[in-house]
């Protein structure tokens, strides 16, 4: 129960400020090609088909799970940000009234980039596993107590995403453990609460599996050992630090994280350690042999910190080393509070991504086009969500569609030649189409090919570059 006091107004003053601040980014957001990407597959596959979809995907179903009744039932794209913003602002809450953190560490957390855009602004799957592990650190003291939310919560984390695994598996290995350790319960209602968890991260595991054709198929793909040190620099600052100041900054962190093991296993807070040891083996797998990644999935590397340094602070409030660590994990976080900034006066300024400026152009052009092509068509996933009447043409497939199904076939397609391009237009008897094109095309090939340039949609500052260039073919006005 919160109490009226000077402290809590003070919280409260920092989520209205939060609230505020980040509801005006999520406004001004457009939207990029991997929002709309699970918007789309939402939208127009049945619930088994999703699951089918998975197998390319790399991620469980749940948050496509969440937002399908938007997508279905004709509520606009923007409703899916307004979820994911009502998702951060629960984080948010939790984390400034319930979590054992100093104020100052409160603080910084709240508006890092973690929390001050990517994982508020951004709307993807990534900020529901930051929820449930909340959840979970809040209920670790008494999960025994109300083992059925914690099963549950355990088994929803499973499914959020990839990177949730390691972190996921470690919980519930310590929750078992301390199950079968109980006395009181009969083993009917421990089973159960084991099945729980165990049960959901099969399921995931089962959605997790690649096909074959999967571009990303196999259990080692890459060796990239250089990923995993840009990954915690990255995860726990979000700066792109160069030469010697990444090295120095990469040393500090070294050397706070064996500080934060040692802590933990002489405190003999093993629960925590064994977790951080387990999310931090998964995520270097991922990082050096199947995918270096971005902010938003090295970031786990400090969730995992966070979650353990929360379990740490609740069994040991009084512990030695309390204001040293916290400290040692804001001070990176100041950094990335400089990052949000930094975006926040960009996404005021200027489009995350430009899609629904063509989108926009698509509907005032009415019935000029018959036919949309759209390469490479993974672009297109920016731009379909604004216009559910319409499926674009992609050349790569030969084929309409909507979504991208991450198949050999579609990358080995993606870099083929404005001729082929134009050469299975033909093949496909379209007229009057409109070419939405991912790069510009040089004018000796305007004139080869007839094309006529008809609008330009540049300077995004997403992550996708997003910037589209707009012809058709003059013969089909002439």
């Amino acid at each position: 129960m919160l109490t009226i006091n000077r402290a809590n107004w003070s919280l409260w003053s920092i989520f209205l400020l939060y609230a505020g601040f980040t509801f005006a980014l999520v406004i001004y957001h457009e939207p990029w090609m991997d929002e709309g990407q699970a918007w789309l597959i939402a939208r127009d596959l049945s619930i088994s088909g999703v699951f089918s979809q998975m197998q390319y995907e790399g991620t469980p179903a749940l948050w496509h799970f969440l937002i399908m009744p938007l997508a279905k039932s004709g509520l606009p794209y923007f409703s899916m940000r307004l979820l994911h913003y009502i998702i951060a602002l629960v984080i948010v809450w939790i984390a400034l009234f319930k979590s054992p953190y100093p104020i100052y560490l409160k603080v910084v957390l709240v508006f890092s980039f973690m929390l001050g855009f990517e994982y508020v602004v951004v709307a993807r799957n990534y900020s529901i596993s930051l929820l449930l592990i909340f959840i979970l650190a809040h209920l670790h003291d008494g999960r025994l107590k109300s083992p059925w939310i914690y099963a549950v919560s355990l088994g929803l984390l499973f499914n959020t995403n990839v990177h949730s695994f390691g972190l996921a598996a470690a919980m519930t290995a310590g929750f078992i453990y301390a199950l079968c350790r109980e006395s009181g319960k009969s083993n009917s209602r421990k089973i159960l609460f084991c099945a729980i968890p165990l049960v959901a991260a099969f399921l995931a595991m089962l959605q997790l599996i690649s096909s074959p054709d999967n571009i990303h198929f196999g259990m080692f793909q890459n060796f990239d050992l250089e990923a995993l040190f840009v990954a915690l620099v990255d995860g726990f600052t979000a700066v792109d630090f160069q030469g010697c100041v990444a090295d120095g900054v990469l040393s500090l962190l070294l050397l706070s994280l064996f500080w934060f093991v040692y802590v933990l296993w002489r405190e003999r807070a093993f629960h925590p350690l064994m977790v951080m040891i387990s999310s931090y083996a998964w995520l270097f797998y991922i990082f050096v042999f199947k995918h270096s990644g971005s902010f938003r999935h090295h970031v786990f590397l400090l969730i995992t910190v966070l979650y353990c340094l929360w379990i740490l602070l609740s069994s040991s409030p009084k512990m030695k080393h309390r204001d040293g660590l916290c400290w040692a994990f804001s001070l990176p976080l100041l950094c990335s509070i400089w990052v949000t900034l930094n975006f926040a006066i960009l996404e005021f300024q200027g489009p995350f991504s430009r899609s629904s400026d063509v989108a926009e152009y698509i509907k005032d052009s009415g019935s000029t086009y018959q036919s949309f092509v759209c390469h490479q068509s993974y672009y297109a996933c920016g731009i379909l969500p604004y216009r559910p009447e319409r499926k674009f043409w992609y050349p790569d497939i030969r084929s309409y569609g909507t979504f991208i199904t991450w198949n050999k076939d579609f990358r080995e397609n993606q870099n083929i030649l404005l001729g082929d391009i134009l050469r299975r237009v033909r093949q496909a008897r379209l007229k009057k189409t409109l070419f939405i094109l991912r790069n510009k095309i040089k004018r000796t090939d305007l004139r080869k090919y007839g094309l006529e340039p008809l609008a330009r949609f540049e300077g995004a500052f997403g992550y996708g570059d997003e910037n589209y260039y707009l012809y058709r073919l003059k013969r089909d006005y002439e």
